[in-house]
């Protein structure tokens, strides 16, 4: 049996061939500008030569690229059509929630089963993974290093009133804070 790339990254190559940018390809496949760049290499490595030309602020389909967009697009696009109409019968709405887990415990999961009453056909994945994403980056942060107006209402009070002072160490933060959470605050 024949070895075949994977689905992603010839999906990956068809978006940033139609929309010519990898960053552009990216926001469509909801994917950071990096992930899509290596699935596309991905592919690159498996047929063993280059699609794009790589210019400053461009990428262009060379010859070979030109080529294998002829070919799989129309495939691609099949497939999806396919996939689309076996399951628009039964359509699912999909959630995802990145959240931390106290507020998961606490906000979100008690109000699931009114969502759920509201909603029969809505998916809800939720991840409370200890990893944060840029838009929680306030929340990896000892509290005292947020803006005062960034406070959210559950953070504790005793916390609130807390500053840090920058030592003579350059960059080190010591303050009254509960010594689990004294450290660095991210600039």
């Amino acid at each position: 049996m024949r070895r075949l790339p994977s689905l992603a990254a010839v999906e990956a190559f068809v978006q940033v061939a139609r929309l010519g940018s990898i960053k552009a390809a990216a926001e469509e496949l909801n994917l950071s500008s990096p992930a899509l760049s290596r699935r596309v290499q991905a592919l690159e490595r498996f047929i063993g030569r280059p699609l794009f030309e790589r210019r400053h602020q461009a990428i262009v389909l060379n010859e070979d690229g030109e080529k294998l967009i002829h070919l799989t697009a129309p495939l691609l696009d099949s497939l999806t059509d396919a996939i689309e109409a076996l399951t628009s019968a039964n359509p699912v709405m999909r959630l995802r929630l990145g959240v931390l887990p106290l507020f998961a415990s606490q906000r979100l999961i008690p109000a699931l089963p009114s969502l759920r009453d509201l909603h029969p056909s809505l998916h809800i994945d939720v991840d409370t993974a200890p990893t944060p994403s840029p838009g929680l980056a306030k929340a990896w942060m000892p509290p005292s290093c947020w803006p005062a107006s960034s406070i959210p209402p559950f953070m504790p009070t005793a916390w609130t009133g807390t500053r840090f002072s920058p030592s003579v160490r350059g960059g080190s933060f010591r303050g009254n804070m509960p010594s689990p959470i004294r450290g660095r605050c991210a600039k």
